[in-house]
């Protein structure tokens, strides 16, 4: 299976309304990165050297999120600002690329 069907698979197994936020939030990186290599992993322990950047940085602005060294997790796209996750999406990938 190619990263294409697995992430296609993970988002089908997903139940609404997860299942549409996800969806959304994929097109949507895909529109603002559309060269960007996809993958299908947690990213732990990679990317961002500051671990307190991604909080400092974007955690106030985003809305209700919980903001780690390398990761942003919400429950539903309704509850942050989209565009300051689109800026922490572009930022990450800036500085891992």
């Amino acid at each position: 299976m190619n990263i294409q069907e697995q992430i296609k698979d993970y988002i089908a197994s997903q139940p609404e309304p997860k299942r549409a936020d996800i969806e959304a939030l994929h097109k949507r990186i895909l529109q603002v990165l559309p060269n960007c290599k996809l993958w299908f992993l947690d990213g732990k322990d990679a990317g961002i050297r500051d671990k307190t950047y991604l909080a400092q940085t974007y955690g106030k602005k985003l809305g209700k999120a919980s903001v780690t060294g390398y990761c942003i997790k919400f429950k539903a796209l309704k509850d942050i600002n989209i565009d300051i996750l689109e800026a922490a999406i572009r930022d990450g990938v800036d500085q891992t690329t």
